[in-house]
């Protein structure tokens, strides 16, 4: 077993010593209310409260104070604006989640009249994470490609700007995006030429397997496509970019590399995606797409909980976000063959006709 120390999560040395002083400073005797809230991760979060009756609304308002401090107010970053943002690499997500922190970057950018481009530095004392060799791939290969696709740079002068809500979600999106603001779209090169293909993106991934895509379903669903002449290409989990599936074309380099990826997304008649990090791509992209997802309250990836798509993307199952076009739907059901085969017909591309509400 490892020493405790070493099991501690990112952050929690700092959340003990502020509990350490707090309990000091109840312990002096004049604290009679006190209220906290625990996260164990994005998702997770608790709240307990002791004390006299009397306070509420002193600790609503304390509350209030709290909200702003997460969410509404930047630290002072030396003279620079809002386009100048930093990211923390010492406890902040790895990996896909930072597409969403940038779109919300670069919409509190534009909501601020500040100027372009988006200036985002990574900050943060990687060592504090017990990073191996995949997980320190997610800043090269996923979270820098993401900053040029966005129309951001990076730029070492914003590691001095203002503190960030520290948010990952796309909660905030869905709320300016229904406010009527503009959703930016991840920017490739070429998009403008569509050929004739249809990808199909498989999650393959050693963790959370249950979330992993139908492979028998959608082999199914490849043959019944190319039967009525469309062309495809399967875009490979990166761990097995370069292993053959079942005889269909591949593309190892959109597997490995996000620029690839993308273009190959941009330019493509149709994306077929189950949920995970690649539908980002679609998500802010021009292109149809339609992504296979069942919600249950019994998922054991917290994330997947229809509460928590809600609290935390602004939609419930079997909605969909605001700024999606005609042709880009989640369809809320997992992805076996008949749902999406129905689900295929009900978009049919050569005619344009959109998705039914599920």
């Amino acid at each position: 077993m490892q020493p405790v120390k070493d099991m501690r999560a990112s952050g929690n040395v700092e959340v003990v010593d502020m509990l350490t002083r707090s309990l000091e400073e109840a312990r002096k005797g004049r604290i009679r209310y006190a209220a906290i809230i625990t996260c164990e991760n994005a998702m997770h979060v608790d709240i307990e409260q002791a004390g006299t009756a009397g306070c509420e609304f002193a600790a609503n308002y304390g509350f209030d104070l709290l909200k702003k401090n997460l969410f509404g107010h930047r630290q002072p970053g030396q003279g620079l604006g809002p386009d100048f943002v930093r990211y923390d690499l010492s406890r902040a997500p790895l990996g896909w989640d930072f597409a969403s922190w940038l779109v919300d970057r670069e919409m509190d950018r534009v909501r601020a009249g500040a100027p372009a481009p988006l200036k985002v530095c990574f900050v943060g004392d990687v060592t504090r994470r017990k990073w191996g060799p995949v997980e320190a791939q997610w800043v090269e290969k996923v979270m820098r490609p993401l900053i040029g696709l966005i129309g951001a740079v990076e730029d070492p002068r914003a590691a001095n700007a203002g503190v960030d809500k520290e948010f990952y979600m796309l909660r905030y999106v869905t709320e300016a995006a229904k406010r009527g603001e503009p959703v930016p779209r991840f920017k490739v090169a070429g998009a403008d030429q569509v050929h004739d293909y249809v990808t199909i993106t498989l999650r393959e991934a050693e963790h959370w397997k249950h979330r992993n895509s139908n492979i028998e379903a959608w082999s199914k669903l490849a043959h019944e496509l190319d039967r009525r002449g469309e062309n495809i290409v399967i875009v490979r989990d990166t761990a097995k970019a370069n292993e053959p599936f079942l005889g269909w074309v591949t593309m190892p380099e959109a597997s490995t590399d996000i620029n690839v990826r993308a273009k190959l997304y941009a330019q493509a008649k149709c994306n077929l995606f189950v949920s995970n990090g690649p539908w980002w791509l679609g998500l802010f992209g021009t292109r149809p797409w339609l992504a296979f997802n069942a919600v249950s309250p019994d998922d054991p990836f917290d994330a997947n909980k229809p509460q928590m798509w809600r609290d935390f993307n602004g939609i419930g199952a079997g909605e969909q976000f605001p700024w999606q076009q005609p042709d880009q739907r989640i369809i809320w059901h997992a992805d076996d063959y008949d749902t999406m085969i129905n689900a295929w017909d009900e978009l049919n591309i050569n005619g344009g006709i959109p998705v039914a509400a599920e």
